[in-house]
This record gives structure tokens, C-alpha cells and sequence, in this order.
């Protein structure tokens, strides 16, 4: 049997067992699609294959199928009935259950496909070898095809982003052929060592704690990317030894970390566009890999692999210990001696020492599995009593996998219950059958159907293990770290009692501390602080990672090294950017009033340095006068510099008054002083990863509707029909390459593209990203509804900016269809990514604050405001202001769309009818857009949300009963609609404003209708119970979130 030495042989010949365009050709002639890799495998020297080589990939496929995809049943005799992917051509989204129906796949004959397919995989593999005279290595095959044959379409059959959805079964469409190779060779590398795979689980920690030890938005991404690298630092010596392949979750096809070690270590010429970048749009800057990963590895190596993983997260930081201990010294300008560098490193080390915790679990498939590919009857007894026991009973809710719908229907009919001798099933044969009929449907599972039970149990295990982790306290004296406030900040030799003298009082005899002769260096912090090794490596880490991507750039083919640069875009500057926007937009226009004052502005600015710009300013402004980006460039740097000396006491109000005076005689207006944060968490996500029945589309929405007739048509068909999809390897994948496309494309896309903003960080479900005041609303909507790949279409009328903006798009790129719809966002022509689907949603909070108000207090408001969306029965948003007075006013909503809603079913997302559904309703967010926009009009007062706060104090807060709710919605609308016309929401404003109106609409009263709609369906004023929530402070806190973002130049014009 194989060894080590010949593992990427086997891993190889299992990649090649099915073809790629298998789908396309599957049934159509005589001969088996197996035959369609007989030349690709004859170019790589597979063709030649030993028996039990082949034996060895026939168990790994049935493995990988198992785990891929729910196994169908089989009637005695004959398969179900066939399924031609070619003649009725079906995709299913696998978390969501959208079924696209596409156009028949008859162009072309099955030669001249698998000629294209041919000649496309040989392209890869001969970019791949490159000139050298050597032969190409199996290693270095498997990992280009691993990584290149999914990317891109073979030229001549044009199918575009379909090569990447093609699937590995047509009765299952809702996973890829590219999945199942993968997990097929993942297998393979455990067969190939004559072992069993076991299921490895490994989490890095703590996550948030040490995220949110942060002073400014540059320490939140260090924190967030650092955990990433480690994350990829801790996964990369697996990927190494057994492929990329074996990690089940994440996915690491794509990466742009693995990419990185693909190019500059393992030879493979990914090359992707974002290669030579030389910012931090570059993806490399964006924490993609979770803290946790899973993995499918031989027993024999797992514990040996563990301890690999802990090696290569403790060697990434001994690394980067020395590095910090140097740039420490040398941006200091202190000797850089032996001595020094030794004592700073211990101290350095002593401060990461138990940094990141490594836990893990290791659950062997040896347990279930008899005679090599069946469920033994022990192994099974085993597994079940061991979820039982560590599950236990969730309030009343399924409690593990074993006791699923699906499994429960399943395993009373199964050759390990007591009665397998009297039912003449073989060991590891399952039937359903119907007597009246004698008739019978038999399953022949292997141990890789209870991937889910094992991955339960793994999850289980690692939670266990992080309960009991070992702790080794650390002795610290003195004053402790300005950021964390844990360990103490770093010393230089001769310097240790000055840890016990108070800040402001740490000059000593001697010379000033390592961190009073930094102050003069800005990336490591604010005057006065002093910070701890693991802080330390925080503020050191931007420097260090941009320095390692313009390495990697020169190892993978860039001809020099370049200069990286990391652009942290500053509260001030986020404040002023619509402003700036606003001046490049109107500067050949300006008259020569507003010109005098840019003058005097220009003359206070000069030796001023610039400040990064938002990416979408910048991009604006690549094309215009150089003089007037420096200008625009060096603008806030100017209020910063007159912030910085007020923060120290100096007399420069009079100085600020000035400048911002300026700025507002050039706008016409005052500067707006106010940014907006944006915290977004998936909701759920537990559930989604462990695959819960709550979440999970039913089987019938899974397989491809021509299977679902036919086993609608068997005894006990339509109950396992309605059985929720249990979680398989295919599963997890798909979820992976969701959050990382949305992490990697779609938000910063959103974010820095279509808006004005800045990604602080995004993980994948998780994001903290920075906007402008104006964007703050339409981005939330966007982001949110560019998670599920879903757009509601009642909104239309009021969220009219997104939908201008996405019209634009789909004309710029020429397609048919919408941008975002059903599960996917279209970026390009070619370009179109999966997301989670309608059913999964997530919660957002999102703060307005002033740009001189503490970021600490700020990211305290922020959670409190994520979190008061979650507490809101999750898919809602919370919009907190807080005042530069110190008041502070919020609004709470459901996103009122996507996701699953049991007490409405109408609300739900439902595939076949979320379109037309989304019709009749109006979220809140629309609501909110509304009313802002219409408070906004040049000749509208905002006096009326004053006064109807004032009446809204001294209504009842809930219908009284029943029979009075329509009496109750009624008095709101007239009360509303009365203030609102009286303030100048009239009809006539409206028109002089640019906006067209349908006849008889009167805006006045449709603005106070829908606000009152939406208010009593989110108080869930039902069959009139009085409920805990006030439907007049829900109003009221509407009205007075909408009046804040609608305060002059904050709202944009509506078009005509």
C-alpha cells in the first residue's frame, strides 16, 4: 500500500476520478462518463493505475458522495429514474433552496465538450510546469488543478460562472463537482495510508476579547487579521503535508493567504488580479479564515498534525517577537545591542506566553465503521449514547443528529435494529418498505452519512476542552498596559521601577522610557501611552503584514519590491468626506465668494500632510488636477492638526472656529462634523455550521425536481421529502465560500465601491466597517440585503438611491436580470458570487457620533446597539445617535424580510414566492428612508416631528382592545398626516423637489400611513393585545432618528 512518498499520487488519481464536465455529459452515448479522463490521466501517468490503487479511489468516492449529499433511494433492480443535467439543467442554492431552471445544455456533441475540457485542464497544468526540463510533479498537478480548473470556463464552451456550479450529481444539484473532488481526495489520503479518516477540530482563542482591546479602528483590524494569519499559520503546516483538499470547513479554495503560499512556496501561478495591488484593497489586508477549522485526516497523523498546528501558530509569533523588538528599538533611535533586544524579548514573550489557546478534538470514523465500508451495529450504539449523553435535550428541540427527522426515518428501518434477522437484510443495509404493496426501497449507507453526528461530537469535544484548559497565572507589578490594562507595558534594562511610577511621572534619573521616545512616531500610539508586548504586536502588525505582502509580491514573479501602503482613514476625514465629495463635484461652478474662502483655506493647509481618502473619493479623484487632490487631501488633516492642539491645551478655538468657517462658507453650509460605525453579525451562524433542522431547506427542495416526483410516488416518499436536508461536507464548504466571497468582494464592493466608506474588518458573517453620515442608512440596506443575496421589491419607491445605483450597474455590465437576486450578487459580466440565501439573515447596529467623541465610548454604544438588534427577535437593525450635548436617541426594527418566521408565514422566505411576496410589503428601513428623505425637501419643516412628539406623549400606547385597533390606527395616521401636511410634505413641494407623484397621491398621508403600519406590525399589535412595546415610542423614536439624518446636507436629492 502506498506511503507518504506516493500520497499526492493517490490524491491525484482520486481528483481525476470524474470528469469535470461530467454533467454536461453524463448519459449522452454509449460510453461511461469515466472514460471522458482517460487522456487527462495519460498526460499525468495515472493511466497505469495498480488494482488496489483504483480499489482505494472507489472507496474514496463512495465516502465523499456519502458525505456530499443525502443518499436517495435505490429500488431493487434499477436506479430512480435518470436525470439528464444537459436536457433538464437545475441548480439549487444549498442553504436557501432557489432552483434555477436553465436553458437546455444540447450545444455541442459530447466529443467536442470533452475536447474543450481537455484542452482548457492541459493549459492549467502547462502554465503550471511552466519551462522547467523536470517532469511535473504530482504534487504540484494536484495543486493546480485543485486551484485553477474550477476558476474559469473552459474558453470554447462559454458557460461562465456555471463551470463553477456544474454539480457532482444531477439528482442533487445544490453542490458542486469541484466539492466532490475535493472531498474525494481528502479520503483518498487517508485510504492511501491504509488508515481510517478521523475528523480533526482545532479553535484559536480568545476572539473578542482581544479584538475589542482597541484604542483606534487600525487596532480593531490588527487584532481581527492577526487572529487570521494565525488562524492560516496554525492550518498551513496540514496543507503541507496532505493538500489544502482535506479542510472541510473553511474552504480554502481562493484564500487570498493560501493563494499567496500557493504562488510564492508551492510554484502554482494563481496570479489573481488583485496580485500587484499595492494598498490595502488588496484582499490579503482582509481577515478571511475564522478562528476555528475542520479537517479530514488519517488517525495515525491526527495528534502528530496537532501538535504541528501549535508549532506553526508559536513559531509565527517567536518571529514576530524579534521583528517588534527591533523596529521597537530602532523607530525609538535606541541602540539596538544584544542586551536590550534579549530584554525586551522576554518580556515580550512572557506577554504572548498562552497566546492564541489551541483547542482541539479528534473524532475517528473507526468507531461506526465494520469491514472497511459498512456501519457497524456497536460503533453506531456507541455514537448514538455518546450524543445523548453529551447533547442532552435542547427545550424540546431536536438534540442531535441521531434524533433529526431524516435519521429517525431511517434508522428504524435499518439492518443494525433487533429484527435484522428476521428481515434478511445483509450487515449495513437499510430498507423502507410498503407490504400492502411488496414493495421495497433499500439504502446501503457507509460511515461517511454520520459526517453530521461526527461533527456534532467534535464541536462537543472542543467546547469541553476549552472549559478545562490549563491556566498559568502571571505575576504583574506596577502600572499595567494603557490598552488592555492586563500586563505590563515594556520596559527598557534599568528601567523596572519606573513600572511603579504613575503616568506623567515616568522620566526617572535616567533616559525617558522606550514609549516616551516613540511619541514622536504616529503608528505606535498616542502621546502618553505605554503598551504591553501583546499591544505592542497590535500597533506593530499593519507595518509587519504590509512589509510581508511587498516579500511575496518579489518571491511570486513582481520585478522590485514595492512600497505597500495601508490607508487608515480617520474619523475626521469620514465626517468631512460627502463635504469633499461635494466641492470636487460643484469646484468649476463655485463662485467667487466660496473661491476666496478655498483660497485662505489653501494657504492654512500648506505644509499640512495628507490623509487617505475614502476609496471611492479617491478613485474620483485619480483623474483630476493634481493641485486640487493635494487641496482636498490635506483638508482634514488641517482640522485634525487644530483638534490635536486643542486636545492639548493650546488656544486654538478661536483657530478652529476659523477653519470651519471657511469650510462652510465654501460649502454654503456648516461642515459636517458627524461619521457613522456599522457592526453587522450573522444570526444564528451556530445553527447554519451544525447544520440545524430549523435551518435546513427540506429534501425536496434540495434534489432535483424530477427525483423529488419520483420519490413523492414511494411509501414513506413525501415524509422523506419534508425531512430538513441533514448537514454533509458539500454543506459546510458552500457556507464557507458564501462568507468568504461576501467578506472578500461583496463588502468591500458595498462599502468602499457604491458607498463612502471603509472596511475596518470583515470575517464573514462578522463586519465593522466606517461611513459617512449620508451612506449610513442606503449601506445598511445593502450590506443586508447583499448577505442573502435577496432585494425586496416593495421598497423601491422609497429606497430609491439602491435601486438607481443598481439599475446603473446592470446597464455598465450589460446583463439581464438584477444585481442582487436569489441568493447571488452579479459584480461583472462574469462575475457572480453565492451568498447565504434568503433564509439566513443578519442583525445589525450602527452608531452616529461626533468625530471628536472618544472611539472607545463609540465602540461601547456600537455593541450595545448590535446587541439590542439581536435582543429584537434577530433580522434587525438598531440605529443609535449620540449627540455631542451627550443625548442619545435610538431606533429598533426587524429588516422585515428574509429569514423564517414562524408566526408569519407569509413573511418567511419562500423561493418560489419571495418575489412577488416582497411586493406588498414595506420594511421599516424603507419606512425610515422615506421619512428621512421627505423631512429633508427644502421647504419642509422639521418642526413637525417636534410637535408630534409632543402629541404623541399624551396618546394611549397600544389599541385598547380588539374591536378598537382600526379606531387606534386611524387616529395615528390623521394625527401624522395633519402635522406633516402642515409642515410642507404637501404634493406641491414634492413636484417643485423634482418628484413625480401618481394622481390623487397625497404624500402627507402615505408617509403617515406607512410609518404607522409598520410601527404596529413591529410592536406586534395583534387581535389587539396590549404587547410589552409602545407603538408611540416606536413612532417617536423613528421621527427622531429620521430628523437627525435628515438635517441639511446630510440626505441626498431625490432624482427626478
Amino acid at each position: 500500500m502506498a506511503d507518504m512518498s506516493n500520497i499526492w499520487h493517490i490524491k491525484l488519481l482520486a481528483w481525476t476520478h470524474d470528469p469535470a464536465e461530467k454533467a454536461l455529459i453524463l448519459m449522452r452515448g454509449p460510453e461511461s462518463h469515466e472514460e471522458a479522463v482517460k487522456p487527462l490521466r495519460e498526460l499525468l501517468g495515472l493511466d497505469e493505475a495498480r488494482k488496489e490503487e483504483r480499489e482505494l479511489v472507489r472507496r474514496a468516492d463512495h465516502w465523499a458522495a456519502a458525505l456530499d449529499r443525502p443518499q436517495h433511494p435505490e429500488e431493487l433492480g434499477r436506479w430512480p429514474e435518470d436525470v439528464h443535467f444537459w436536457k433538464e439543467p437545475e441548480i439549487v442554492h444549498p442553504s436557501a433552496g432557489d432552483r434555477y431552471r436553465l436553458s437546455e445544455l444540447w450545444e455541442g456533441s459530447r466529443t467536442w465538450i470533452e475536447l474543450a475540457t481537455f484542452k482548457h485542464l492541459v493549459e492549467i497544468l502547462t502554465d503550471v510546469h511552466g519551462k522547467r526540463q523536470a517532469s511535473l510533479s504530482d504534487q504540484k498537478a494536484f495543486l493546480g488543478l485543485w486551484r485553477l480548473a474550477p476558476e474559469k470556463s473552459p474558453k470554447d464552451l462559454k458557460l461562465g460562472y456555471l463551470w463553477r456550479l456544474l454539480p457532482a450529481d444531477s439528482r442533487v444539484p445544490d453542490h458542486s463537482i469541484w466539492e466532490h473532488l475535493s472531498l474525494c481526495s481528502a479520503f483518498a489520503t487517508s485510504f492511501a495510508l491504509n488508515d481510517t479518516p478521523v475528523l480533526l477540530h482545532v479553535s484559536l482563542g480568545p476572539v473578542q476579547s482581544f479584538i475589542e482591546q482597541a484604542r483606534t479602528l487600525s487596532d480593531l483590524w490588527s487584532g481581527s487579521h492577526l487572529l487570521s494569519y494565525l488562524s492560516w499559520r496554525a492550518m498551513k503546516p496540514i496543507a503541507q503535508e496532505l493538500g489544502p483538499d482535506v479542510f472541510v470547513y473553511p474552504s480554502l479554495w481562493a484564500v487570498p493567504l493560501v493563494d499567496a503560499w500557493l504562488q510564492t512556496e508551492m510554484g502554482v501561478p494563481v496570479n489573481p488580479p488583485w496580485w500587484k495591488s499595492h494598498s490595502d484593497a488588496n484582499p490579503l489586508f482582509r481577515a478571511a479564515l475564522p478562528n476555528v477549522f475542520v479537517a479530514l485526516v488519517p488517525e495515525r497523523l491526527a495528534d502528530s498534525l496537532v501538535e504541528r498546528a501549535r508549532e506553526g501558530v508559536k513559531k509565527a509569533l517567536e518571529e514576530l517577537a524579534e521583528k517588534l523588538v527591533v523596529r521597537l528599538l530602532e523607530d525609538a533611535g535606541h541602540e539596538t545591542d544584544s542586551q536590550t533586544q534579549e530584554f525586551l524579548k522576554a518580556q515580550v514573550q512572557r506577554h504572548l506566553a498562552g497566546f492564541p489557546t489551541i483547542s482541539h478534538a479528534v473524532v475517528p470514523f473507526s468507531v461506526v465503521t465494520q469491514d472497511r465500508d459498512a456501519i457497524g451495529k456497536r460503533g453506531y450504539k456507541d455514537l448514538e449514547r455518546l450524543l445523548q449523553d453529551f447533547g442532552g435535550e435542547k427545550s424540546g428541540k431536536t438534540s442531535h443528529f441521531l434524533e433529526t427527522p431524516f435519521w429517525k426515518l431511517l434508522k428504524d428501518k435499518a439492518g443494525l435494529s433487533e429484527e435484522k434477522e428476521k428481515s434478511g437484510l445483509s450487515e449495513g443495509q437499510w430498507e423502507i418498505s410498503d407490504p400492502s404493496k411488496s414493495f421495497t426501497v433499500r439504502y446501503t449507507p457507509n460511515p461517511g452519512c454520520l459526517y453530521p453526528a461526527i461533527r456534532e461530537l467534535a464541536d462537543v469535544f472542543v467546547a469541553m476542552s476549552k472549559s478545562v484548559r490549563a491556566f498559568e497565572p502571571s505575576a504583574e507589578e506596577g502600572y499595567r498596559c494603557d490598552l488592555c490594562g492586563e500586563r505590563g507595558w515594556l520596559q527598557l534594562p534599568g528601567q523596572e521601577e519606573l513600572r511603579f511610577a504613575p503616568p506623567g511621572k515616568r522620566r526617572g534619573a535616567g533616559s525617558p522610557t522606550l514609549w516616551k521616545q516613540l511619541e514622536g512616531v504616529p503608528s505606535w500610539g498616542r502621546k502618553g501611552e505605554h503598551l504591553c508586548g501583546r499591544c505592542a504586536l497590535k500597533r506593530f502588525w499593519p507595518t509587519e503584514f504590509a512589509a510581508k505582502v511587498g516579500q511575496w509580491q518579489v518571491t511570486g514573479g513582481a520585478e522590485e519590491p514595492q512600497q505597500i501602503s495601508r490607508f487608515v482613514v480617520s474619523t475626521h476625514t469620514m465626517a468631512l468626506a460627502r463635504d469633499l465629495e461635494g466641492l470636487l463635484e460643484r469646484w468649476e461652478s463655485l463662485g467667487e465668494k466660496q473661491r476666496r474662502s478655498l483660497d485662505e483655506l489653501k494657504r492654512m493647509a500648506e505644509g499640512a500632510h495628507s490623509v487617505a481618502l475614502p476609496r471611492r473619493l479617491a478613485d474620483r479623484l485619480a483623474g483630476k488636477n493634481a493641485e486640487l487632490g493635494t487641496f482636498l487631501r490635506r483638508l482634514p488633516s488641517l482640522l485634525e492638526v487644530q483638534t490635536s492642539e486643542e486636545e492639548e491645551g493650546g488656544a486654538a478655538s478661536e483657530r478652529i472656529r476659523e477653519v470651519e468657517n471657511l469650510i462652510g462658507a465654501a460649502l454654503g453650509r456648516k461642515p459636517e462634523r458627524y461619521y457613522a460605525l456599522i457592526l453587522m453579525d450573522g444570526d444564528g451562524m451556530g445553527k447554519w455550521v451544525s447544520a440545524d433542522p430549523e435551518v435546513m431547506v427540506p429534501l425536496k427542495e434540495a434534489w432535483h425536481s424530477r427525483l423529488a416526483n419520483y420519490v413523492q410516488r414511494l411509501h414513506g416518499g413525501p415524509e422523506l421529502l419534508n425531512c430538513p436536508r441533514p448537514g454533509s461536507a458539500g454543506h459546510h464548504q458552500a457556507l464557507s465560500a458564501a462568507l468568504n466571497a461576501f467578506a472578500l468582494e461583496v463588502t468591500p464592493w458595498v462599502v468602499e465601491e457604491l458607498f463612502l466608506g471603509k472596511v475596518v474588518y470583515c470575517g464573514g458573517d462578522d463586519l465593522l466597517a466606517m461611513v459617512s453620515v449620508d451612506d449610513l442608512l442606503p449601506c445598511m440596506f445593502m450590506l443586508r440585503c447583499a448577505f442573502s443575496g435577496i432585494l425586496p421589491l416593495g421598497d423601491k419607491n422609497a429606497v430609491w438611491s439602491i435601486y438607481e445605483q443598481l439599475k446603473a450597474i446592470q446597464a455598465e455590465i450589460n446583463v439581464e436580470g438584477n444585481v442582487i437576486a436569489r441568493g447571488f450578487v452579479r459584480k461583472s459580466r462574469t462575475f457572480l458570487l453565492r451568498m447565504m440565501g434568503g433564509r439566513a439573515t443578519a442583525s445589525m447596529g450602527a452608531v452616529v457620533a461626533h468625530h471628536q467623541a472618544p472611539l472607545s465610548r463609540v465602540l461601547r454604544e456600537l455593541r450595545r446597539a448590535e446587541k439590542r438588534a439581536k435582543e429584537n427577535g434577530r433580522n434587525s437593525f438598531c440605529v443609535r445617535i449620540l449627540k455631542r450635548s451627550g443625548g442619545s436617541v435610538d431606533y429598533t426594527a426587524s429588516w422585515g424580510f428574509g429569514g423564517s418566521v414562524p408566526h408569519d408565514p407569509e413573511r418567511s422566505y419562500d423561493p418560489e414566492r419571495f418575489a412577488k411576496q416582497s411586493e406588498k410589503y414595506r420594511s421599516p428601513m424603507s419606512c425610515l428612508f422615506e421619512l428621512r428623505d421627505a423631512l429633508a425637501l427644502p421647504k419642509v419643516s422639521r418642526r413637525a416631528v417636534y410637535q408630534a412628539l409632543s402629541w404623541l406623549k399624551g396618546l394611549p400606547a397600544y389599541p385598547g382592545d380588539k374591536e378598537s385597533i382600526n379606531e387606534y390606527e386611524a387616529m395615528l395616521e390623521s394625527l401624522l398626516s395633519y402635522l406633516f401636511a402642515r409642515h410642507g410634505i404637501t404634493r406641491e413641494n414634492f413636484e417643485e423637489a423634482g418628484i413625480s407623484l401618481e394622481a390623487e397621491h397625497d404624500p402627507a398621508k402615505q408617509l403617515a400611513k406607512s410609518i404607522v403600519d409598520v410601527a404596529l406590525q413591529q410592536c406586534g399589535v395583534e387581535n389587539g393585545t396590549k404587547t410589552s412595546r409602545s407603538v408611540t415610542e416606536h413612532l417617536s423614536h423613528m421621527l427622531m432618528v429620521a430628523e437627525f439624518l435628515a438635517r441639511e446636507g446630510r440626505a441626498p436629492r431625490p432624482m427626478c
